[in-house]
């Protein structure tokens, strides 16, 4: 009996073509595997806490960006530390962006923090931009500044409208 060739078997047997697409089909599955594979490891190797802090972060500049603010992650570990996030107008704060169950008692460190950084960037004031909990949108986390920095913001736009 004569199997018949089709014209996208380039000559081979429907057997033949068959066996090439499942084998195709297997190699990247196994590769689609490994792949999962290794970023479930990556994942749960890192720190939990920088993993949640980075998600913060993003989440920050991610929401900034729909405002058509262009935020950008400063790496952790940098030598002179300007905060969490650096935004390319000189009006902006330093931004420190905090994900963590519970603020009590750490807020007025965090604030001091804030202000060393926005120091150290070149910005007048310093800011905090910490998760409230139960709430995933940026726009409903608290954003915390001295009174200092506060009324500095009102002065800086005290002339608009």
């Amino acid at each position: 009996m004569q199997l018949q060739r089709s014209a996208s078997s380039h000559g081979r047997s429907s057997d033949e073509v068959r066996l090439a697409r499942n084998g195709r089909s297997l190699l990247h599955r196994v590769h689609r595997d490994a792949v999962g594979l290794a970023h479930q490891w990556r994942r749960a190797v890192t720190n939990p806490q920088k993993r949640k802090g980075s998600d913060a972060e993003r989440a920050v500049v991610e929401y900034l960006a729909t405002l058509g603010v262009r935020a950008q992650r400063i790496p952790a570990g940098a030598t002179d530390d300007r905060g969490d996030l650096f935004v390319p107008i000189i009006e902006w704060p330093s931004i420190d962006v905090k994900n963590y169950s519970s603020y009590a008692g750490q807020l007025s460190h965090w604030l001091d923090r804030a202000n060393d950084q926005a120091a150290n960037g070149g910005r007048r004031f310093g800011v905090v931009w910490f998760k409230r909990t139960r709430k995933t949108n940026p726009a409903d986390w608290y954003v915390a500044m001295t009174g200092e920095a506060f009324t500095t913001l009102m002065a800086m736009i005290g002339d608009k409208p």
